[in-house]
């Protein structure tokens, strides 16, 4: 099961836990960023849409 523990300006944070039996056996920290094009070509990190924000659980 996943959940999503942190929802920030322009990240937010995924706890992944696998069940072996029934009991937690593995748990994961993920850090998602969101992000858009830069002038230069690279990426750069932006705020989360309000849609997206909505669907993770956010106001």
């Amino acid at each position: 099961r996943s959940e999503i523990t942190e929802l920030g300006r322009s990240s937010f944070a995924v706890k992944h836990t696998l069940l072996r039996d029934g009991e937690p056996a593995i748990e994961a920290h993920e850090k998602r960023v969101w992000v858009t094009r830069s002038d230069d070509g690279g990426i750069k990190s932006a705020s989360l849409p309000d849609d997206v924000r909505k669907l993770l659980g956010g106001s």
